[in-house]
């Protein structure tokens, strides 16, 4: 696989540049020629999510920023931790858990009749499928904090829920958010997610369909500052 790095701005979704690779060096190059240092203390939120070298090149390059964990990554965590869940218990009720994946995954809105009552037919089990997509629900509800001090409070209630829970798969993302508090509790009471890039990245992908791929890098970086980077493209008069 190859990675490229995207750097973008989370109020409007144009993209400051991208680098190839991610890592720790790849990274480093890229905030580095992308935020100048005098502008550096004027960036306040850094979202992303819990790849260690982006972790690292925030701490020593935007060190006055808050450090922020993606929403979106947080809940996609837990629904992976809620379908190894339901994996493993499909063994003990296989008739209960077919054809459950989307029924317990979708949101609500989005599910048919049909998923509807497969997802009521689970809650009212109570099996720890169920049970693990209610600590799921619980950790969404803390995104309504309006403090710091909130965020931290409902963050250690529901970490000891899920630790008493016997929920091994669930207590092994508790675990990993609970190593990464600070950009996890950021998240909880801060709005600033990654959404716009998630959207980006879905249109980069449409570019890079579109041009069949691109046989180098630099290619690939013209295309997408082209289409993504907010650029000045109208005549100027002298």
């Amino acid at each position: 696989h190859h990675y490229a790095t995207i750097l973008s701005d989370a109020d409007t979704g144009c993209v400051l540049d991208l680098g190839l690779g991610r890592r720790y060096l790849d990274t480093r190059d890229l905030v580095a020629r992308t935020i100048p240092e005098a502008t550096r203390s004027e960036v306040e939120t850094f979202t992303m999510d819990m790849w260690k070298p982006y972790i690292r090149v925030k701490k020593e390059l935007l060190k006055e920023s808050k450090l922020i964990h993606d929403r979106f990554h947080l809940i996609k965590m837990l629904n992976a931790g809620i379908d190894k869940v339901r994996r493993r218990e499909a063994k003990k009720y296989p008739e209960l858990l077919r054809h459950s994946r989307f029924a317990l995954l979708k949101n609500p809105i989005n599910r048919t009749e049909r998923q509807n009552q497969v997802f009521q037919i689970i809650i009212e089990a109570n099996i720890e499928v169920a049970k693990a997509w209610t600590l799921k629900e619980d950790f969404k509800s803390i995104f309504e904090c309006k403090t710091i001090d909130a965020a931290s409070k409902y963050f250690n209630l529901w970490l000891d829920r899920v630790l008493s829970s016997g929920i091994k798969e669930m207590e092994t993302i508790a675990v990993r958010f609970e190593e990464h508090f600070e950009g996890v509790r950021n998240a909880l009471y801060l709005e600033q997610s990654n959404s716009r890039a998630e959207n980006l990245n879905g249109r980069i992908q449409k570019v890079k369909s579109i041009g069949r791929g691109y046989r180098k890098f630099i290619n690939f970086r013209a295309a997408v500052l082209f289409f993504f980077g907010n650029l000045d493209l109208y005549p100027h008069t002298s």
